[in-house]
């Protein structure tokens, strides 16, 4: 049983925007914002490249599924664990970017002084010690991962470890003491003392509610099946169009070429063929800037899409329960 200040509650989430300040990560960073709903760069910072092996953790809970330990070394040095994933039941590794094959993983850390890499399956409760040097104490206890998230910061740990793996179609495996709002067993023993089920209820009563209830399921997953995420990706990866960028490159070709014509001045009308090719190339920067700012309004509509499809699937998930 994990110790009093490691009690974790699997239903743990968050909404809205949640500030963090942590300690430096190995590339340095400390600031993060992190947003419900959306993998970005600032949690691909924190959970990829800083706290991996707690997100890997918190999925372990969630699933059961093994942790896989990357380990690195340099020439002439020692063998450091460099990252941690989980392996899915179809054996590929899951982590906050993606899916993975093992060679693939491995390319993303044999670079620059590395030169070795190795992987190795730990048990949750070894890594106190086996991974992780700094926390020995809480070897045996399967939760040490919550002795950093602890409070609200546990439910940011569990809400990405849940985004993760539905936005990878493994919600199915997540247990039921992990779903926000799903009473845990305790919780239904619980309440069918304190309110047994009347026992005037008929059948044909519950079979009417359970028809209800199955309707109001069928339509939502209809509703998350329409939800328009990926036209809103297309829009918002749409470039400039392709003309509008050769017409700025041959306006700054045609400004050059009119400072060689003009040379020492007097040529006629050349102070107002400069100023007009130059409003020219000030509109289309104009208009790149404004494109620009419509793909940034274009991915906050997909990323607030995005959220609202997981809220969906939450929802289904906790009718279905």
């Amino acid at each position: 049983m994990p110790s009093p200040e490691l009690a974790v509650d699997l239903r743990g989430d968050f909404t809205g925007r949640m500030p963090l300040q942590t300690t430096p990560t190995p590339e340095g960073r400390s600031t993060f914002t992190l947003t419900a709903g959306v993998i970005d760069d600032d949690v691909e910072a924190m959970f990829g490249r800083g706290y991996c092996h707690w997100l890997a953790g918190a999925i372990h809970a969630l699933t059961g599924w093994d942790l896989v330990t990357v380990d690195t070394r340099a020439r002439r040095g020692e063998w450091q664990p460099a990252h941690t994933a989980v392996r899915t039941p179809d054996g590929r590794l899951l982590d906050i970017f993606g899916e993975h094959t093992k060679d693939a993983l491995f390319a993303n850390y044999l670079k620059g002084e590395v030169y070795e890499a190795r992987m190795r399956t730990v048990k949750v409760e070894n890594f106190p010690g086996d991974v992780l040097t700094d926390i020995d104490e809480l070897r045996g206890n399967p939760h040490w991962w919550a002795r950093m998230f602890t409070g609200p910061y546990q439910g940011v740990l569990l809400h990405y470890a849940r985004l993760l793996l539905r936005n990878h179609g493994h919600s199915e495996h997540i247990r039921p003491a992990g779903i926000p709002g799903r009473a845990t067993d305790r919780d239904r023993r619980a309440t069918s003392v304190a309110t047994p089920r009347p026992s005037s209820t008929s059948t044909h009563e519950r079979e009417t509610a359970m028809s209800a209830m199955q309707d109001v399921i069928n339509r939502l997953i209809a509703m998350s099946g329409r939800v328009p995420v990926a036209a809103l990706q297309e829009a918002a990866a749409t470039e400039m169009p392709p003309g509008a960028v050769h017409a700025d490159a041959e306006l700054l070709t045609l400004l050059g070429e009119l400072q060689d014509v003009m040379g020492d001045g007097g040529f006629a009308y050349a102070s107002e063929l400069y100023e007009t090719f130059s409003l020219a190339r000030a509109k289309l920067e104009q208009a790149a800037q404004s494109h620009r700012q419509m793909q940034m309004w274009l991915g906050d509509a997909r990323d607030a899409a995005a959220r609202a499809q997981q809220y969906l699937v939450s929802a289904i998930s906790h009718h279905k329960a």
